[in-house]
This record gives C-alpha cells, sequence and structure tokens, in this order.
C-alpha cells in the first residue's frame, strides 16, 4: 500500500511503505505561499510519478504548516484534506482513507472551526496525539466493533473504509464549510471563462496540464479551494452529451470557429467589460481572426480603462455620467463593426442593481445616442428575465449568459455554449449587420444633406397628366425631408427587429452567409408580419415623395399612378410621372404587403437598398413612349377583350426601339410579348423581378443600379 505523509513542509512523504523508525523524512522541496498553490506543485509532482493510480493512504498532520508563514492554527493539515476530496483530477486517491491526527482534541478543532466537520466524513479516522503514537494500537481501540487483534498493521489499514465524495451525503460535510459570496457575479465570470477553456480542451483538466493554455488568473481561481467547494456544490449538473453527441457537437464548434473566422477578418470589434484582462478577452482573440492579412482588430476596455464607480451621492453621479459619456465618445470615435458588452462594468459594487440601471445598460443608451445601429452583443452572468426585457428595450442585438454555478449556470453542455456564443458573433460581424450599417450610413447621409434631394426641389416629369399632353409638376417641398426620415428610422427599426429574429430558436428566419440566401419568411410569424409592414413602410416613402394622397382612387394599383401609370376604368391607360424605379418600388409593396406573402430575407435586403438608392439618386427622365405609339396602346386598351381592365408594365418603353409593328398587327386574344402583366401580385412577384433587370440593363439607370450594389454588397 502507497502511503502519503503530510507532517509538516518539512516531512512530507511519499512511499509504499511507512518512513523507517528513527529516520526523519527528507524535507519537501514544494515552496509556496497559499496552500492552493502548494497543493497544485504536490498534486503535479505525484501524478508525475504515477502515484494516484495506486491503492493508498493519507497520514495528515491536522495542525502541519505547509506554507511560509502558516501556524498550527490555521489547521492546514484539513484543508490539504479538503482539496483531495474536491479534486477529481486525483482520480482513485482522492477517495483514499485519511488518518488525520493531532495533539488537539477532536472536540476542541470542532468548537474553534465547526467547519471542519470533514474530519467526521466516512473515509477518515482521527487519532488524538500522544495516545495514538503507536498506530496499529491506535486503529483497534478506533475500531472496536472490528475483529482486527490479531491482524498486522498492513492487513488493518487495507481494511480501512475509503471515501465516497461522489455521494450526495458527502455534500454536508463541504456545505457547512462554505460561505456564498454576497453576489455570484465574480464567480460566474471566472467561472465562466473556465468553462469556454473547457469547451475547446483536449485536457479534461487544463489547470493541471504541464503547458496550461488558462490564463494564470483563471487557473488560480479553479485551484483556489473555495472553488472547488462552490462547484462541487453549485454545480448546476449540466448536461452531459453522449459519446456520439460529444462528437457532433466538436464538428459543430469545428465549424463555427471556421465562419467566425472568415466573418471576422478585417472587422473592428469594442470590447467594454471589467473582467475582460481576467481572461476574456483572450477567449475572444482565441476564435477571432488572427492571420496577418485579414486580422480582426480587438479593442479591449478593461477595468483600468474604465475608471467607474457606482455612484452613491449625487456628485458621484454627475461624474459617472461624465465619464459613461467618455467612454461612449470613444467607442464611436472607432467606428467598430461589433460592440461587446458587460452588463455591470463596476463589479460586484452594483450586483445588487437592477439590470435597468447597470453601468452597461447606461453605456449602451450613450453609444445609441450617435450609433444607433451599432450591433451591440450583451455579456451577462445575470439569468434574469428582467436583464433579457431590458436589453431588448434599448435594441440590444444579442444577449450571450456567461456560464455561472448554480442557479447562474447553463443548461446546455459547455460545448453547446460556446457554439452558441461563436455563432451569434458570426451572425453580429456577418453580411446581414454589415449590410445593415451601409445602409445606416447612408440614411445618415440623407439626414445631413438637408434641401439637396431631388424629391424635395421642383422637377417636371417626362409623362403628361393625362391625354392631353399637360405635363406634370413635382413642386418643392422642404417639409418632405422631415417626413421621410421619420419613415426611413421606422424602415431601419423593423430590419433591426427582422435581423433579431435570427437570434431567437422561435423565429429564426435562416443563415445567411451569403447574398444568395433565398429561404422564405413564414407569412403568419412574427418575422412575416415585420417584413409584410416593411414593404408597406416601403411604399409609404414613395407615397409621400409622389404626393399620391392627392390624386388616391379606389384600387391599389391606380394608387400609383402618379408614379408609373394605370388604366383607370374604361378609360385609356394613362402615363403620368414614368418614374419607373419607384413604380418598382410600389409593385414589391403591393406584392408582399399582403398578409399570406411570401417574401425572403434577401428580398427584403434588395428592396430596401433600392429604396435608399432611389432617395440618394434622382430617377432618370425617360419618355414611356412617343406621343402616337402611346395612342395606339390606350386605343387598344380601352376596348377590353382579354386585356381586360389589367395593368402591365410597359416594358416596351425600356428597349432601345420600340416594337412599333408589334402594336400594330396586334389582334386576336393574345397579348403582346413587350407588356408584362403585373395582375395578381400576390400570386407572383416574378414580373417584378423582371421589370427590375430591365431596369439594370438601362444605361439611364446606371447610376442608380450602382448606388444600389454599392449598399448591397
Amino acid at each position: 500500500m502507497h502511503i502519503e505523509l503530510f507532517d509538516t513542509s518539512k516531512c512530507v512523504w511519499s512511499g509504499p511503505e511507512f518512513p523507517p523508525v528513527g529516520e526523519f523524512p527528507p524535507a519537501s522541496t514544494i515552496q509556496a505561499d497559499d496552500l492552493d498553490r502548494w497543493f497544485w506543485e504536490w498534486a503535479r509532482d505525484r501524478e508525475g510519478r504515477g502515484t494516484f493510480q495506486k491503492e493508498g493512504l493519507f497520514l495528515i498532520h491536522a495542525n502541519g504548516c505547509f506554507t511560509r508563514r502558516a501556524h498550527q492554527q490555521d489547521l492546514q493539515g484539513i484543508e490539504l484534506l479538503k482539496h483531495i476530496r474536491l479534486t477529481p483530477w486525483l482520480g482513485p486517491a482522492r477517495a483514499w482513507h485519511a488518518i488525520v491526527y493531532s495533539f488537539e482534541p477532536l472536540t476542541s478543532i470542532l468548537s474553534r472551526k465547526p467547519g471542519d466537520l470533514i474530519l467526521m466524513s466516512p473515509g477518515v479516522t482521527f487519532l488524538r496525539l500522544p495516545e495514538a503514537l503507536l498506530l496499529r494500537d491506535a486503529l483497534v481501540r478506533g475500531y472496536p466493533k472490528e475483529a482486527w487483534a490479531s491482524l498486522s498493521l498492513q492487513e488493518i489499514l487495507a481494511r480501512l473504509p475509503k471515501a465516497s465524495p461522489q455521494d450526495r451525503g458527502f455534500r454536508r460535510y463541504i456545505a457547512c464549510d462554505y460561505t456564498p459570496p454576497d453576489s455570484a457575479h465574480s464567480i460566474s465570470n471566472w467561472w465562466g471563462i473556465y468553462e469556454m477553456f473547457l469547451a475547446d480542451s483536449k485536457a479534461a483538466f487544463p489547470e493541471y496540464a504541464d503547458s496550461s493554455p488558462l490564463p494564470e488568473g483563471i487557473r488560480d481561481f479553479v485551484l483556489r479551494l473555495e472553488t472547488k467547494k462552490a462547484e462541487f456544490l453549485e454545480d448546476s449538473q449540466r448536461s452531459s452529451p453522449s459519446e456520439d453527441e460529444r462528437g457532433r457537437l466538436q464538428e459543430s464548434l469545428g465549424t463555427a470557429r471556421l465562419a467566425l473566422t472568415k466573418a471576422s477578418a478585417r472587422k473592428s470589434i469594442v470590447y467594454v467589460d471589467d473582467e475582460a484582462s481576467n481572461g476574456w478577452s483572450v477567449v475572444l482573440r482565441k476564435y477571432l481572426n488572427s492571420k496577418v492579412a485579414t486580422a480582426c482588430t480587438l479593442h479591449i476596455v478593461d477595468k483600468s480603462s474604465l475608471d467607474l464607480r457606482t455612484p452613491n451621492d449625487e456628485g458621484d453621479r454627475a461624474a459617472y455620467e461624465a465619464r459613461i459619456n467618455e467612454i461612449a465618445a470613444t467607442i464611436n470615435e472607432l467606428r467598430p463593426q461589433l460592440l461587446i458588452l458587460d452588463l455591470r462594468l463596476c463589479g460586484n459594487s452594483e450586483a445588487n442593481q437592477p439590470p435597468n440601471h447597470a453601468s452597461g445598460m447606461d453605456l449602451a443608451r450613450a453609444v445609441r445616442t450617435s450609433s444607433r445601429y451599432l450591433p451591440i452583443l450583451l455579456f451577462t452572468a445575470s439569468n434574469k428575465a428582467e436583464t433579457l426585457v431590458v436589453s431588448g428595450s434599448l435594441d440590444i442585438d444579442s444577449y450571450w449568459m456567461k456560464p455561472g454555478l448554480g442557479e447562474h449556470g447553463g443548461w446546455r453542455s459547455r460545448e453547446e455554449d460556446l457554439v452558441d456564443l461563436l455563432e451569434k458573433l458570426t451572425v453580429l460581424l456577418g453580411d446581414d449587420y454589415t449590410w445593415l450599417r451601409r445602409v445606416s450610413d447612408a440614411v445618415e447621409r440623407i439626414r445631413t444633406s438637408t434641401g439637396s434631394h431631388w424629391w424635395q426641389q421642383a422637377r417636371t416629369w417626362p409623362g403628361p397628366v393625362d391625354n392631353s399632353g399637360q405635363s406634370d409638376v413635382q413642386q418643392p417641398s422642404p417639409e418632405r425631408h422631415g417626413a421621410v426620415l421619420d419613415y426611413l428610422d421606422s424602415i431601419m427599426y423593423t430590419v433591426r427587429m427582422i435581423l433579431r429574429m435570427q437570434e431567437s430558436p422561435a423565429t429564426r428566419l435562416q443563415t445567411t452567409d451569403s447574398l444568395e440566401s433565398s429561404v422564405p419568411i413564414i407569412p403568419e410569424s412574427l418575422p412575416g408580419r415585420l417584413c409584410a409592414a416593411l414593404f408597406n413602410q416601403i411604399g409609404q416613402v414613395v407615397e409621400l415623395v409622389h404626393a399620391i394622397s392627392a390624386v388616391r382612387t379606389s384600387d391599389e394599383i391606380g394608387t400609383n399612378a402618379r408614379i408609373g401609370g394605370y388604366k383607370p376604368y374604361q378609360k385609356p391607360y394613362v402615363y403620368r410621372r414614368c418614374d419607373w424605379w419607384g413604380f418598382y418600388l410600389m409593385a414589391w409593396r403591393n406584392t408582399f404587403s399582403h398578409p399570406g406573402s411570401v417574401a425572403t430575407l434577401q428580398q427584403v435586403k434588395r428592396a430596401v437598398s433600392d429604396l435608399i438608392a432611389w432617395l440618394t439618386v434622382a430617377p432618370p427622365e425617360i419618355q414611356s413612349f412617343a406621343p402616337e405609339t402611346r395612342m395606339r396602346i390606350a386605343k387598344k386598351m380601352s376596348k377590353g377583350g382579354r386585356f381586360g381592365h389589367r395593368s402591365y408594365y410597359p416594358l416596351m418603353c425600356l428597349r432601345e426601339t420600340e416594337p412599333l409593328d408589334q402594336v400594330t398587327v396586334w389582334r386576336g386574344p393574345n397579348i403582346p410579348p413587350v407588356l408584362i402583366s403585373c395582375e395578381g401580385p400576390r400570386q407572383s412577384h416574378a414580373q417584378d423581378d423582371r421589370f427590375r433587370e430591365q431596369l439594370t440593363m438601362r444605361p439611364e439607370f446606371e447610376a442608380l443600379t450602382a448606388e444600389s450594389l454599392k449598399i448591397m454588397v
């Protein structure tokens, strides 16, 4: 049987037998200022020797002194026993029987330190010195119910009961010596970092590895006895995936890492967290793009840079708010593509502060005053529903809870937590949110260039008011600028809500790694209703610019008469302003703003990009037809028949030559190929796409097309 003797720092024995009588064991070479580090060095040394795979016994002096400046009253031997029982890395040695001896009686130790009840736990024998100097006789007296009088010492030692630290009944021996922290904030922060390293580590206990990947602060935290107690007592028993499930999770983790490396290339990220320098920044840097040519820039704002304190009075409040505004200004000057923000930046001093008044939320409000569409990912150790509600009210784009212990522990495996974090980062750094930033920049340019837009100025449109040939004149309207911006702000908010739906498993639209994404949005879902509202808002902007309310008719296609063209009931076809880009936007509105319509996120992005381009670049003045051609078509359409009273896109006006022969020979029920029906928009939008393709092919629309593409890609 292997013997591990802990008497003092000068007497630590390891061997198959007891130290020879009369010989003093060699002094320990371990030198440490705290017992946690001393135990870590001892355990690594013994593991290197293969000690823990044997059958063995611990002999521990309760009053032993093992660190510098230790005293016998510290009872470091008992603390070592707790370390042994709470360190799964020791394997079978964790359950070895421990004989604890002391010149102090057990009752005296427990009255002075009741938390040392572990001395009464199964697998421990306490011996009082000097009565127990003869170990064999002391054990025979200590176990009177056993018939050990005729056995040798080695035979008795082999029969001593082992400990069962995995049993639930053992918890009471640890709980009596554990005082939960006033707040789980700090321990959740540290433990969350450790969990993230474990999720992607080949070692089950990286803190004991020769070349530990853990930052030193995290390793020291994990090695602390208090941390081991918290893990043992408060761990929420995370789900343990099966081998097949673990393999799938590792594959998902690899995929998520590659996607984030791609999404974070050449991006600028600001990370604000009082715990950033304690390991979280290391976690982020590990997964963000670090290639020399495409490296991501990560700006760290940690505790030393924050210089924030929880305000206690009005004077503190003023200084606090001034500092919050300074930090927000610094962030906005960096113009990052993503802000990662911790909920509580003042640490434990604001642990009991309601989420709405947490320093992280105050900073989010300040940042939003200048960067309304900067993606924000909220880090928090809080699992309260109130935190989620408040973050949503401040337009926080995504929310990730740091895995903690106890009630702050996650319900998923650590691998799933890590994959979730990487996927959230990928979405917020991906194509969709990058596009949103380009749109927001374009909206800001529209906001700051008052009075210079074509839709605020006087303009004579090429089309006549009616068949009389009278021109349609747009009157100047400076006040239209504010009204258009109100609609654009509403559109931007709706787009942001649609993108946020991707973060909810219940309403997720699709994963959009490229602009080729075309998965339909479910019509009756929340994203589907938001899309319908969005297209309706796009139509309202076009109606506002063209003052549709002044010429509104009873049918929806007749409503946009002023933009392109329409055929009133039993009247010739009327061409008005011939704003074919605006006419196309209205067609999209008519297609997708109704219940039951089906759009894709790709179409949402394209429609918004086309709208911003239309507001930025004046639409070209293109005559629809020569007057005689227009009159011929009007007469043909007024006769009804197969044509009926349906409306059509006049594609012939977008060709280089007018196919007059097709108009001239137009007979019978067939509709000429130069016209595309726009009836039944709820059933098909192929005609809208074809019409837009014709627009982009025309040289007159080159500037509009280029502006839309600049926003889109």
